[in-house]
């Protein structure tokens, strides 16, 4: 988990599947807008046993979510939406698996590749992958 420690930049020019997934999963229209244009930056801190990922993007308020690896907990994203999720480490990947409140069910997977970071999100509303370059 250590290697994901830092602050993370999102590549908006690699976005693959980030609208349509966003506007599948009930964002409101005007979050998805934001989100899609305007910089996004992920930060990973570690305190203890405890992690925390700090979510900013311009316009919209940032959320920090503290959790402990294996134990489930509520998380916020941009925008309001909540949900309930674990997160675990696998190898060399960080394994996301969570329930939206309106009952959507989302697997996050995230590891470093050629020094960024890609994130791949997979749902009923679709699959959405991101890169972020460590700032």
């Amino acid at each position: 988990m250590d290697a994901f420690l830092g602050k993370w930049q999102l590549d908006r020019s690699r976005d693959q599947g980030v609208e349509t997934y966003l506007q599948m999963g009930a964002y409101p229209a005007d979050m998805v807008e934001k989100y899609k244009s305007h910089g996004v930056t992920l930060e990973i801190s570690r305190q203890g046993n405890k992690y925390c990922y700090t979510h900013t993007c311009e316009g919209l308020p940032d959320t920090a979510n503290v959790f402990e690896l294996g134990k489930e907990t509520f998380f916020e994203v941009p925008g309001g939406e909540k949900f309930k999720g674990t997160i675990t480490i696998d190898g060399n990947k960080i394994r996301e698996n969570a329930t939206y409140t309106q009952g959507l069910v989302m697997e996050g997977v995230k590891e470093i590749v050629n020094n960024e970071l890609k994130s791949v999100t997979t749902s009923s509303a679709g699959v959405m992958t991101q890169f972020f370059k460590r700032c």
